[in-house]
């Protein structure tokens, strides 16, 4: 099954260079992880509070219009995450620590107790939980700077594959022509 379709002749060039530079900009994110994870939360800061303003200026429009509008909050709510999100990232990364890594606590926890109560249960397994909680313990105990790591270097990998992917297509695209 493709999962991409085909690019035309005359955009493969273009592809190439986007396949280039989707590449590039996961090693930056690998290399440099915090500052891609801060970068990425003040941009999602600024979609946020731009969302909220406009909520707020539709209902101030809506209102002297003389339309009975309610909740009214909800864009106001959306103006101070956005603002926290956009002016407090480490904040924003720091939640996300722990609850990431609060997840792979869990996670780890559980699955070591499920796998205990299995007969002949392998010690491989219970190894993987004991691990995937010592990790949930360290991104906790690092807070924002190891969600950033986290959120940095994924952005990375996944991006690397990206562009992988789209240089593969174009270039195998090229040989058949």
């Amino acid at each position: 099954m493709q999962l991409q379709a085909d690019v035309p002749a005359q955009f493969r060039g273009q592809a190439k260079g986007a396949a280039i530079a989707m590449m590039f900009i996961g090693a930056l994110s690998i290399l440099l992880p915090f500052y891609f994870a801060v970068f990425s939360v003040m941009i999602l800061g600024v979609a946020v509070l731009c969302s909220g303003l406009l909520g707020v200026l539709y209902f101030k429009q809506l209102r002297n219009q003389g339309v009975s509008v309610t909740g009214t909050m909800i864009p106001w709510l959306f103006v101070v995450l956005g603002a926290l999100l956009l002016f407090m990232p480490q904040l924003t990364l720091t939640v996300a620590g722990f609850i990431i890594g609060g997840g792979m606590i869990f996670s780890g926890v559980m699955g070591w107790l499920a796998e205990r109560r299995v007969i002949n249960g392998s010690l491989w397994y219970k190894l993987t939980h004991l691990v995937t909680a010592v990790l949930g313990l360290v991104l906790v105990l690092s807070g924002a700077s190891g969600a950033a790591w986290l959120i940095g270097v994924m952005f990375g990998i996944n991006m690397l594959i990206a562009g992988g992917n789209l240089w593969l297509n174009v270039t195998a695209l090229s040989r058949q022509s």
